[in-house]
């Protein structure tokens, strides 16, 4: 599959940042939903797209995103060929969009037109190379063996990565969209809605669960940190449950927040609330996330010091 890469939708990511200095914000602060990522183009060092993210791997004991995996042809993932990338592998760069987008008013002066930059996720790979990768059969657990996932680091050039033992992995898509049930196990606290990580090292800052409204419509918004919520297979109906170690009223009385509004960190009084430490004190004192989510996907602050050289064009 050889397709030149045009002006890919930008990736839903959280980087506008109310109320602070853009130019203190670095890679580091970037989060991203994963169920945004599922389906988005990935292209090669070379601007030529390697596949589309078929879904993403869950550690979940190590409460990170430890794996995209990436479709070639077929259609909805049937009969593709699919090829896992260790996260790390991954990177979102800062790239100009291409000539004639967002350039202000024609004839404007170079100097006072805008600069517009749009988010690519892209990695360090050729195509080439790329179809030598290990291919992803119908069990997708190896991604969870130490011996294999360390073969695939090394086919991306990873090092110091510990694989140490074996871990279980989930997809997002099995874990999206669960209920999650209090510590009782007496009553539904809502819906597992969303998972928000860190693009770069792949750890989760939060599950977002939603309760009320109504087929989606008005519901509120929890941003859980993930430490909290145990995982339970539904005996018998091969789908999972979250539980968590709450009741119906700790959750109600947490801060909620909406769709437009996405904060980088789990809530810290709920955290506190829960008994869990993970960094959200220090989400909170940078403020939330400012998102206006387009047609395109989220634009972004253009003063974010993220530049990287634009990769060479194939041929």
């Amino acid at each position: 599959m050889l397709r030149n890469f045009g002006v890919v939708p930008a990736l839903i990511a959280l980087a506008a940042v109310a109320g602070a200095d853009a130019a203190e914000q670095d890679q580091n602060d970037l989060a991203a939903k994963a169920s945004a990522l599922i389906g988005r183009n990935v292209i090669s060092s070379r601007d030529v797209v390697l596949g589309d993210v078929y879904d993403l791997v869950v550690d979940f004991d190590g409460g990170r995103v430890s794996h995209l995996v990436l479709a070639e042809g077929g259609v909805l993932g049937i009969a593709a060929t699919l090829r896992p990338v260790p996260i790390e592998a991954a990177q979102l760069k800062q790239r100009p969009l291409g000539p004639g987008v967002g350039l202000g008013e024609p004839g404007a002066p170079p100097a006072t037109r805008p600069t517009h930059r749009e988010w690519v996720l892209q990695v360090d790979v050729t195509q080439e190379r790329f179809e030598e990768a290990p291919v992803l059969e119908d069990d997708w657990n190896v991604l969870g063996n130490p011996e294999w996932a360390a073969e695939l680091d090394a086919f991306y050039g990873l090092e110091d990565i510990e694989r140490d033992q074996e871990r279980p992995i989930y997809r997002v898509s099995q874990l999206t969209g669960s209920r999650i049930r209090d510590r009782d196990d007496e009553r539904n606290l809502g819906s597992l809605t969303e998972i928000v990580f860190d693009l770069e090292a792949g750890s989760i800052r939060y599950g977002a669960l939603s309760y009320g409204g109504f087929l989606g419509f008005g519901d509120t918004l929890v941003a859980v940190p993930w430490e909290a919520f145990t995982l339970q297979e539904v005996e018998g109906w091969f789908e999972y449950q979250m539980v968590l170690d709450a009741t119906e009223e700790t959750v109600q009385e947490a801060t909620g927040f909406d769709q437009d509004d996405w904060p980088r960190f789990a809530d810290p009084e709920l955290a506190e609330a829960l008994g869990v430490q993970d960094g959200s004190e220090q989400g909170r004192a940078r403020g939330d996330l400012d998102v206006e989510v387009g047609p395109d996907g989220v634009e972004v602050d253009v003063d974010v010091d993220l530049e990287s050289p634009a990769p060479e064009q194939d041929g």
